[in-house]
């Protein structure tokens, strides 16, 4: 197996913990650089797709949990993003021997440039921007992470540069990968089933920030409160180079909204991206094309190509996604909605005190606090429709809109169709994890585009 770096893994005892789809190609690719490989996961062998694959390359896998004894003596142990390494199992397993993420192994073993996107919400977007203003510019890239390629599918090709998608799950374990640009776009409370305090959670974030050097460049959303305040916090960066972007401050370099108009001053050039023309609707969208903007100037992408792919975008599935109109209603789905940000932004993208939208929240309950919300709803919401097991914390939130109870997704979108009226908007946003009712966020999405489009 190809590697970048003289690093050796032939021979080593390795430790793969969690099966999904980074830990099944984690391990084979280890198997083929020579590794001895042991994989488990708490799910039963039958459960643990791959199965016949992982076993097939000689792969050992234990099922059902992770045996103590199996960590001790391992050169080496690898997790999945999934995974919680916050138990007295890994404590004790770091006083012996290492315990990394993927993108940290990975990280090891390349010699090309790393660009990473990290932030709560709107890393998808921002990634897609960026992989395509690198590709259109000739750039051999591999885009992978969080995005659902596993970082290590990068040795499949000749590659001159790496663009990762990072999540803080695999922030978590990384300890020495340096990204030559990093993006930071955007701080709020999620996951706070997994940390034990939003500092904490802000903490990981930062993390990809840690080892990037002098002549490194952090693209930062310096209009986000949090992210403001920890800069102000640490001193700045320190080290890096900052390219701050904000919607609601001016910098003297950086990305700022003027006169109708994106505008980039770095390197002495004053660069302008009219905001007409731009296919993606909502604030927090002119903050993704502004966060992809930097990196590619900083990168030395000519201004033609990025107009023609922040010109030509279209969004992503599940993202603030129109999915048809009736009789002069939309029907919106942003099923990637799936936390307290991520609503709270896509709500303010519709007019305050119009009360327009009718709202279908709710899911899975991962630790938010609600309040954040009572604002914006409060003042662009007419009807809120509740589902899923999150739904009597929110209706006990304290919003002043009327309130009604759904069952399914389908009795919310019929009772969203009953109330709205031409001129409102039927967004699926639901704040929350979407593991209660469904799949995943693409299986509601989906069901939401069915249930519309049979209407």
């Amino acid at each position: 197996m190809m590697a970048g770096k003289d690093i050796v893994l032939s021979g080593k005892k390795i430790v793969v913990v969690g099966l999904g789809l980074t830990g099944t190609y984690t391990s084979l690719f280890l198997s083929r650089c020579g590794a001895d490989v042991v994989a488990t996961d708490v799910k039963p062998a039958s459960m643990i797709e791959g199965r016949e694959e992982l076993e097939k390359a000689g792969i050992g896998i234990e099922a059902g949990g992770h045996r103590e004894e199996l960590f001790m003596g391992a050169d080496l142990v690898v997790v999945s993003p999934g995974v919680r390494t916050d138990t007295e199992l890994f404590k004790k397993t770091r006083e012996t021997t290492e315990v990394v993420s993927d993108v940290e192994l990975f990280s090891r073993l390349i010699d090309v440039p790393i660009i990473a996107v990290t932030g709560t919400n709107g890393k998808t977007t921002t990634t897609s921007l960026i992989e395509d203003m690198l590709t259109r510019s000739g750039i051999r890239l591999f885009a992978g992470g969080n995005i659902g390629v596993p970082a290590l599918r990068f040795f499949e090709a000749d590659h001159q540069m790496c663009l990762l998608e990072l999540s803080s799950f695999q922030l978590e374990n990384i300890s020495t990968l340096r990204p030559r640009v990093s993006a930071l776009l955007n701080i709020t409370e999620d996951h706070m089933d997994r940390y034990r305090s939003f500092r904490d959670y802000v903490e990981v974030k930062f993390r990809l920030l840690m080892n990037q050097k002098e002549e490194d460049h952090v693209v930062v959303n310096t209009g986000d409160r949090v992210i403001r305040e920890e800069l102000e916090r640490r001193g700045s960066m320190g080290h890096a180079l900052l390219l701050p972007f904000s919607t609601e401050e001016e910098p003297a370099e950086g990305i700022c909204l003027k006169d109708g108009n994106i505008v980039c001053r770095y390197g002495g050039r004053e660069r302008l991206y009219p905001v007409e023309g731009i296919r993606i609707e909502g604030v927090h969208n002119l903050e993704n094309i502004m966060a992809a903007i930097g990196v590619a100037v900083v990168l030395d992408i000519e201004d033609e190509v990025i107009k023609e792919s922040i010109y030509s975008f279209r969004g992503l599935p599940h993202r603030m996604e129109l999915v048809r109109e009736i009789e002069g209603v939309r029907y919106i789905n942003d099923s990637k909605s799936t936390n307290t940000g991520s609503l709270k932004r896509a709500l303010e993208g519709f007019s305050a005190g119009r009360r327009r939208v009718v709202l279908i929240a709710g899911g899975k309950d991962k630790g938010m606090d609600f309040s954040v919300l009572r604002d914006v709803v409060d003042s662009r919401v007419k009807l809120l429709i509740l589902i899923g097991e999150a739904g009597e914390k929110l209706e006990n939130t304290g919003f002043s809109v009327r309130t009604v109870r759904a069952t399914s997704l389908e009795q919310a979108v019929f009772m969203a169709r009953e109330n709205a009226e031409p001129g409102d908007t039927v967004l699926l946003g639901p704040g929350c994890a979407s593991f209660d009712m469904f799949r995943d966020f693409e299986h509601r999405g989906n069901c939401f585009r069915d249930i519309v489009r049979g209407l």
